[in-house]
């Protein structure tokens, strides 16, 4: 997910960037009637009226088909219109005929590079750098290059120079930083984007980009959440949830949680003031841009049976638009009590850059009762660049239980419940959750506050 923010930032910076505007370099003595036709087709191109910038462009090259600063401008107005198949049939073409031309062989980079096959961008802009080693434009489309393809490290080293040589450049620091958050290194990547910020203060992306590092998870985090229920008649106060992770890598996760929720919200604990508390140890792991498991163990004790086991795992399937799909399952095995499981499948799906919602179905089971439990789920998210969030969302569903043995009790399960969190500083965040359910045989409400402190890298 980084990478497709990381590539649409730089798309961003190349329509302002001098490069890709820069039809120059070979320019022949024009008539009045060619530049003035040349530069009404820039214009529509930078304002991304690309259709329009097209028509333009085809008409000048088929009038003056020798004329390259069209061939380019048409080229390039190919590329930012992510028509990246005839945009790199333009630059070979250009190439054909002057083989070291450095603009024609820039935008192929950017070219292969926005159209996803970073290996074959690198061989333009290093092209270029061979006969003219300072070249800043094809040093930047080699470290943004670099950032599309995820490699960090080499990023790093570009921008660095870059930025060493260039002091006065924010954009430079902004690479800066995109490649310290490829790294896992969110202080150092917020160093970057303030300092871009000092160079340029109206600068969108540094900002956008300034507010997403307080997004991105931190080497260590730490998670305590209280509150109060109320179960039919009875209710109680109490800890609720404490969860400690460690982001050892920028790819895995592990973690430690003690989850009391069970002691609060099942009223045959609350009545007899007992607890059933759960330890769990767990790892993340996110293999690659489209896959990532969760995988957890636990341990539930009770205060009169023995202790329950518990597996919990999910598979996460993640497609170039950022849908993702989940696929996940649960199993709580006791010597003195029958099994519970559960499996579950949902959907992700962003709308816009801060709305996404997101859809859930659980098929439970237990040895309790010959029937099953369906659940379903529906909510909705607002992330905010600056940390808030603020999720809303219901749930409705058939207990495990014949009706027909029950009379006169619900049929169904259903309620709602909101969760909310936000940033009190770039260290400690507060959070907040209430839930209202609709039970079977009681209803159900619970508030809960919590505490969240990040430790960055």
């Amino acid at each position: 997910m980084k990478n497709q923010t990381i590539s649409s930032l730089n798309k961003q910076r190349f329509w302002k960037g001098g490069l890709l505007v820069c039809i120059l370099a070979i320019m022949p003595i024009l008539s009045f009637s060619q530049y003035l036709e040349l530069e009404q087709a820039r214009q529509l191109a930078i304002t991304r009226q690309h259709q329009a910038a097209e028509t333009e462009l085809a008409k000048l090259v088929e009038v003056y088909p020798g004329f390259l600063p069209a061939q380019l401008l048409r080229a390039h107005n190919h590329s930012w219109w992510r028509k990246f198949d005839l945009a790199i049939l333009g630059f070979k073409g250009i190439l054909d005929k002057y083989p070291d031309n450095e603009e024609a062989l820039i935008g192929l980079g950017y070219a292969y590079s926005w159209s996803g096959d970073t290996p074959k961008a690198i061989y333009p802009f290093q092209k270029v750098l061979q006969k003219k080693r300072d070249s800043k434009e094809a040093r930047q489309g080699l470290g943004h290059t670099y950032l599309i393809a995820g490699n960090g490290e080499a990023a790093l080293m570009v921008f660095q120079e870059l930025s060493e040589e260039f002091p006065d450049e924010p954009d430079h620091n902004i690479g800066k930083g995109q490649a310290h958050l490829l790294l896992d290194e969110s202080k150092s990547a917020r160093i970057a984007f303030r300092k871009a910020l000092e160079l340029d203060p109206s600068n969108r992306i540094a900002q956008d980009m300034l507010d997403r590092t307080r997004t991105e998870s931190s080497a260590i985090e730490l998670d305590a959440w209280g509150g109060y229920s109320k179960v039919g008649g009875d209710s109680r106060y109490g800890l609720r949830f404490l969860q400690a992770s460690w982001q050892f890598d920028p790819r895995f996760t592990a973690y430690v949680r003690y989850d009391n929720s069970l002691s609060l919200d099942n009223i045959d604990f609350l009545a007899r003031r007992q607890g059933a508390a759960a330890s769990w140890i767990g790892a993340f792991a996110g293999w690659n841009r489209h896959l990532a498991s969760r995988f957890d163990y636990g341990l539930r004790f009770f205060p009169d049976r023995n202790v329950q086991q518990l597996f919990k795992a999910e598979q996460v399937f993640y497609t170039s638009n950022a849908i993702n799909f989940k696929l996940g399952g649960f199993m709580g095995i006791a010597s003195d009590r029958p099994t519970e499981w559960f499996v579950n499948m949902g959907f992700h799906v962003p709308v816009g850059k801060i709305f996404s919602f997101e859809t859930s179905y659980f098929y439970a089971r237990d040895g309790n009762s010959n029937a099953a439990q369906h659940r379903g789920l529906l909510s909705g998210k607002i992330r905010h660049p600056k940390g808030y969030e603020l999720t809303v969302g219901g749930f409705y569903g058939k207990p495990n239980l014949n009706a027909e043995n029950f009379p006169g009790v619900n049929d169904r399960i259903a309620g709602g419940y909101l969760v909310a969190l936000f940033p009190f500083s770039k260290i400690v965040w507060g959070q907040f959750a209430i839930n209202r359910e609709q039970g079977v045989f009681n209803n159900a409400t619970v508030f809960a506050l919590g505490l969240k402190i990040r430790f960055e890298k």
